[in-house]
């Protein structure tokens, strides 16, 4: 669940980050969630009828300043200190 993702990225010890949400055109959407979560994280919210997850990731890629982009097919529960790690690459 998105919820549980988001949850998970609020525990980060890296706080410089910011979400973004690309929700498919499914009928249910995490609008809600990303209402609920849009005072704890930095995050912005797209939903529009994607293709394939390249187009996703692109639409990420396209975002002024993204330096790191994690990305799950399936929700993930990313661990606190994921964005920590990317500053060894």
């Amino acid at each position: 669940e998105i919820q549980e993702l988001l949850e998970s990225l609020t525990r980060q010890t890296n706080k410089n980050f910011e979400m973004i949400l690309v929700e498919d055109g499914s009928s249910k959407t995490s609008e809600k969630v990303y209402e609920d979560y849009s005072n704890r994280l930095t995050i912005q919210y797209y939903y529009k009828l994607i293709v394939d997850l390249v187009q996703a990731v692109i639409l990420g890629l396209n975002e002024p300043g993204v330096n790191i982009l994690l990305y799950s097919i399936v929700t993930a529960l990313y661990p606190i200190t994921i964005l920590n790690l990317s500053r060894n690459f």
